[in-house]
C-alpha cells in the first residue's frame, strides 16, 4: 500500500508543480478550433480566407475575439527557422519559432506586451520594402542581451529584414517543463508560403463554458468557406491537459490503484482486529473487571491494528522502484519529504480507523454480560 500511495502522492506534487507555471497565455474560455484548408487553395488567398474565417467567427454572439495561427503553444515546439540578426555577421547559424498569426492572436491567447506595440492590421502590406515582427522575451535575452531590441532589425531565410516592433511575454511552446524557445511572430500577408493547416482560436466572453461555443464555431466556418474542414475542437484548457500528459494520466492510475489498495487493506485490518477481539473477549471482560479502563482497551486493540500496517518494508520497496517515476517528476524528487510522509499518514490513518471500529465495540462492552454467558 504505500508503494502505491506514496508514489500517488509524489505525482500528484508533481502535476500541481507543472499546473503551477505560467504557460504564458490565458488557457480559461478558449476554444480551439483545428482547420484544414484545402489542398488547392491559391497560396496569396490564404490571408484573405483566414481573415474571412475570423471576422465570421468574431460576430458568434459570446465570442469576445478570434485569431487563426500557424502552431498553437503547448503544441510542440516545430515550425522554427533560420535567423539572421542584422549587425551580428559572426553569430552561428541558430533557428527560433516562427509563428505567423492574425493580429488579434495576442489579445485572443492573452499574451502580454513587455514593450513597444503588437501587431496590427496595418502591417499586412506584403509589398513594403521593410516588415515588422515580435518577438518574445527568450530571443531579446539571447539575441539582444542588455541591448533594447525594439527597432532592431532580423531577418528570415536570407529574405527581407523586419524590424522588431513588440516584446511579449514567453509562451510555452512544447511542455511546461523545459524552458523558453525564442520566438517571433508575423503576420500572414509578411510569409511567401503558408500551410493549409490552421488553427482557429476563440475567446468567449466571462461564465461561457468555451466548449459550449464550439458547435456553432463549426456552422459559422462552414458557412463562410465550405472547403475548409474542421480536423478538430477542443479547448486550451484541455490543451493544458495534454501538455501535462504522461504524468496526469499516470497520477490518476496510481491514485485509482492506491485508493483500492487503502479500502482492501482497511477491509483487511478490520478482519483481523475483529477476529482478534472476538477471540480475546473473555480476556478483555477480566480485565475490565480487574480494573482496566475501557479507553486502555480501545488503545491497545487499535494499536495491535497499527501494527499490522508495517509499512517500512513498502517505503524500501518504494524508494527501491521510484526511479521508474523518474521522468514523470518536475519539481521534486523521487524521496520528497512531504510526499512519503503525507503517504504514511494518510495509510496510517486509513489503517487505525479500520482498526478503531472493533476496538470501539471490544471497549463497551459489558463483562457481566460476557462473563456470564461464557
Amino acid at each position: 500500500m504505500l508503494l502505491l500511495t506514496s508514489g500517488a502522492a509524489l505525482l500528484i506534487r508533481s502535476v500541481e508543480n507543472r499546473r503551477a507555471i505560467d504557460p504564458g497565455v490565458d488557457v480559461a474560455g478558449v476554444a480551439v478550433l483545428d482547420l484544414q484548408l484545402p489542398q488547392t487553395v491559391d497560396q496569396a488567398g490564404i490571408p484573405q480566407l483566414l481573415r474571412e474565417l475570423v471576422t465570421a467567427a468574431s460576430a458568434l454572439p459570446g465570442v469576445e475575439s478570434a485569431a487563426v495561427t500557424q502552431r498553437l503553444p503547448l503544441r510542440g515546439s516545430s515550425d522554427n527557422w533560420g535567423i539572421a540578426v542584422e549587425n551580428q555577421p559572426d553569430r552561428p547559424q541558430t533557428t527560433t519559432a516562427f509563428r505567423v498569426v492574425t493580429p488579434e492572436y495576442f489579445r485572443t491567447l492573452r499574451i502580454r506586451l513587455k514593450s513597444g506595440r503588437l501587431l496590427l492590421d496595418g502591417d499586412r502590406d506584403p509589398n513594403v520594402a521593410e516588415g515588422v515582427v515580435v518577438v518574445n522575451e527568450a530571443l531579446a535575452r539571447k539575441y539582444f542581451p542588455g541591448r533594447d531590441p525594439l527597432g532592431q532589425r532580423i531577418q528570415f531565410m536570407g529574405r527581407r529584414w523586419d524590424r522588431i516592433v513588440g516584446v511579449v511575454d514567453d509562451v510555452a511552446e512544447s511542455d511546461l517543463s523545459t524552458e523558453p524557445v525564442p520566438a517571433r511572430y508575423v503576420v500572414f500577408e509578411q510569409v511567401p508560403w503558408l500551410l493549409t493547416r490552421q488553427t482557429l482560436v476563440l475567446r468567449t466572453r466571462p461564465g461561457l463554458d468555451p466548449a459550449a461555443i464550439l458547435p456553432a464555431a463549426r456552422r459559422a466556418i462552414q458557412a463562410a468557406a465550405p472547403a475548409v474542414a474542421i480536423s478538430d475542437q477542443t479547448t486550451m484548457e484541455s490543451v493544458l491537459a495534454h501538455a501535462i500528459g504522461p504524468a496526469l494520466q499516470v497520477m490518476s492510475l496510481l491514485s485509482l490503484l492506491a485508493g483500492l489498495a487503502l479500502v482492501l487493506g482497511a477491509i483487511g485490518i478490520y478482519g483481523v482486529v475483529s477476529h482478534f477481539v472476538n477471540r480475546g473477549r473473555r480476556d478483555w471482560s477480566i480485565r475490565m473487571v480487574l480494573g482496566m479502563r475501557p479507553a486502555t482497551v480501545f488503545g491497545q486493540i487499535v494499536g495491535r491494528g497499527g501494527a499490522l500496517i508495517g509499512g517500512g518494508l513498502g517505503l524500501v520497496a518504494f524508494l527501491v522502484s521510484a526511479r521508474l517515476l523518474a521522468s514523470f517528476l518536475h519539481g521534486v524528487g523521487t524521496a520528497d519529504p512531504l510526499a512519503l510522509s503525507g503517504a504514511a499518514v494518510v495509510l496510517v490513518a486509513a489503517g487505525l480507523l479500520a482498526a478503531s471500529v472493533p476496538a470501539r465495540r471490544a471497549s463497551r462492552v459489558d463483562p457481566a454480560v460476557v462473563l456470564r454467558d461464557s
